[in-house]
């Protein structure tokens, strides 16, 4: 696990999926926490290896950071205000 200014970084391989989504609740409840980057891994083999039909599990999926942050959240922002301000336009006035 990583902190960087508010935004928690989950790394790692779980057993289980309940233990990933357990391990995600957490940090999340955390004060301060603004954001979660999810690169846990739960055991493939364990998850789905019992199940009927099942002959393997290859799990060969790799992680790569994303873009940085260049100006995302001002574009999340702005989306938000323009919803917001469509929607109270069609509100019935009081």
């Amino acid at each position: 696990m990583a902190v960087k200014d508010g935004v928690v970084t989950l790394a790692g391989e779980l057993s289980s999926l309940p233990e990933k989504w357990a391990a995600r609740s957490a940090a999340l409840r955390v004060a301060g926490v603004q954001a979660l980057v999810d690169a846990l891994r739960e055991a493939a083999v364990h998850s789905v290896g019992h199940l009927a039909g099942v002959l393997g599990v290859d799990d060969q999926i790799t992680l790569e950071p994303g873009p940085a942050d260049s100006g995302l959240r001002h574009l999340i922002e702005a989306a938000l205000a323009r919803v917001a301000k469509v929607d109270a336009s069609r509100s019935p006035r009081a």
